[in-house]
């Protein structure tokens, strides 16, 4: 069984107040429903925008462009986020809520 679990908490390291929060939703998937889970990356509106990413981008932006992502990994090393579209990724400064890059690039 996956368990697929996210919680963005975009802060400032200085200890200021976090500008924005955005929580995923938790969920529990069946191993038998694994391979489900790309199947359900709306591919062909991910390939028409990908070319429209652009440094600076909000979370929010992107998800109006691309949709929800089907992953999410967050790294405390270099404050990241990075958002998975199938074989596509971006990774966001979470100091900056922005996007920093992305791949493939366009």
């Amino acid at each position: 069984m996956l368990l697929l679990c996210a919680f963005l908490l975009f802060a400032d390291p200085r200890g200021t107040p976090a500008q924005e929060h955005i929580v995923i939703e938790t969920v529990v998937v069946p191993d038998s429903a694994k391979a489900d889970i790309s199947s359900q990356i709306d591919t062909p509106r991910i390939a028409r925008n990908w070319r429209k990413l652009r440094k600076g981008m909000s979370y929010h932006d992107v998800k109006a462009l691309l949709g929800s992502p089907n992953g999410i990994a967050s790294s405390v090393y270099d404050y990241s986020t990075t958002l998975h579209y199938g074989e596509y990724y971006i990774v966001f400064d979470n100091i900056k809520n922005t996007v920093r890059w992305w791949s493939p690039k366009n």
